[in-house]
């Protein structure tokens, strides 16, 4: 970065560092290395004076400005020429860039102060001259000039302004919200794929909450998920002391920050309940039968609206459905086992982990952590131990069961399969060969055969 730097200073061009390297560098985040961040250049230098002065680069956008330089050891510097642009027809790209020689008036086109500030790398001092210190000392988030302009001009400002919000820890300045609420139209030009990339890094914060109520509170709920903004107001009641809408963000934090797909399947986990809502007067409280299976059915049909990928679409969901656990100490081995199976074993530790977040997020239900502890526990248990949970686990398999029984392939086979696994998850000693061919005889009619 600092030969980068150096060499366009050498060549006679202006050039400063910009972008969320400088942001971070600023407040001062927690375990900050600065040789680790990913730099943003900003020069006085043209694309084709850029090109020219470095023997390895990458046109990645010249028409706009910039160009991804490769510096030795192979790491990419993007270099951008100091630029005004001009209206935003798309509501995602400018109509027209100019470039300019002033670093201010590069800054003054950006989205919030957070962002508007630049470092010179030869005498380190910071240009901030749209108060982006100040404000990340307040924790406010604040757009650069008029916010209704900022969020006309790109639609994906406004899930920008919620991700900011989220990750960094900040209020939106007076006014922002509203902004953002009058800017619905400009957000519907964005790609899904886009919108996916901001809500997943949204869920990698510390709290996702304070995004999700910044969006919600402007609109945008309603147009990702459609429905989900329904659980805004639902009362629960029972061992739930909030609102399905509040018990869903406390959820969503709940959650570790480490896998964001488990933070999505929280925040749909709960959208089936407006739909399934029923009072039940003697308890003083609401019943939601079956919002587990619906609230899947919501979520398959908005993650594959946000174009995530396939796999994850049916983890996700898969998470959703069976996230309801009721467990009880009386459960058996046999009953741990098919839970398992149920669930699937790729999938019960984010369901365990969905269902803790889910109980400490309803407020009066503390008496049931130590139980989905408990089960957590017997579930490694098994897993551990090598218990036969699914048909791939068991010893023989569907050519075993064609060749013993001398059947041809088809519905037959998986039958008898799913019936051998069903005696193993009550009795895993049953998972021998001699024993599962013995049964696989007794299941098609056939004499019993050793």
């Amino acid at each position: 970065m600092i030969r980068t730097c150096r060499a366009l200073a050498d060549a006679g061009h202006s050039v400063h560092l910009v972008g969320g390297a400088v942001r971070d560098l600023v407040r001062g985040a927690p375990g900050l290395v600065p040789e680790s961040l990913e730099w943003d250049m900003a020069t006085s230098a043209t694309p084709e004076k850029v090109m020219d002065l470095f023997p390895r680069t990458v046109p990645t956008g010249v028409k706009h400005g910039t160009v991804t330089v490769i510096a030795p050891g192979g790491r990419t510097i993007e270099v951008t020429t100091y630029r005004g642009e001009g209206g935003y027809t798309d509501g995602r790209h400018p109509d027209s860039v100019r470039f300019v020689s002033d670093i201010e008036a590069d800054l003054a086109r950006r989205d919030f102060t957070i962002n508007a500030m630049a470092l010179d790398p030869g005498s380190g001092a910071l240009l901030d001259p749209y108060g982006g210190r100040t404000d990340l000392d307040a924790g406010v988030l604040r757009a650069v000039g008029d916010p209704q302009e900022r969020f006309n001009e790109d639609g994906l400002r406004p899930l920008r302004a919620a991700r900011f919000a989220a990750v960094l820890g900040l209020d939106p300045a007076s006014g922002l919200v509203q902004a953002m609420a009058a800017a619905t139209g400009v957000f519907a030009r964005v790609s899904a794929e886009r919108k996916r990339d901001e809500i997943l890094k949204m869920m990698g914060a510390s709290r996702p909450s304070r995004g999700l109520r910044m969006l919600e509170q402007a609109g945008y709920v309603r147009l990702l998920f459609p429905g989900l903004e329904k659980t805004v107001g639902v009362k629960q009641g029972g061992w739930h002391e909030h609102d399905v809408w509040d018990h869903t963000l406390l959820c969503v934090d709940n959650c570790p920050a480490a896998d964001p797909r488990l933070r999505v399947a929280a925040l749909m986990h709960d959208a089936g309940k407006p739909a399934t809502a029923q009072a039940d007067e003697g308890e003083a409280r609401t019943r939601f039968h079956g919002h587990e299976k619906v609230g899947a059915r919501m979520a398959e049909a908005w993650l594959a609206d946000l174009r995530f990928r396939r796999e994850d679409q049916e983890w996700i969901c898969r998470v959703v459905r069976h996230h309801v656990v009721m467990y009880t100490p009386a459960w058996t081995g046999a009953a741990v086992r098919r839970f398992i199976n149920r669930v699937g074993e790729k999938t019960v530790g984010a369901v365990l982990t969905l269902a803790m977040a889910d109980v400490r997020a309803q407020g009066r239900s503390g008496h049931l952590v130590p139980l989905a502890e408990e089960l957590g526990r017997r579930v490694r248990e098994e897993i551990i131990g090598g218990a036969a949970l699914s048909i791939g686990d068991l010893v023989v398999n569907g050519d075993d069961v064609m060749v013993h029984l001398g059947i041809p392939p088809g519905p037959e086979v998986g039958r008898i399969l799913s019936r051998l696994l069903d005696e193993v998850l009550d009795d895993p000693a049953k998972n021998t060969r001699d024993v599962l061919l013995a049964l696989a005889s007794r299941l098609h009619g056939g004499p019993e055969e050793g």
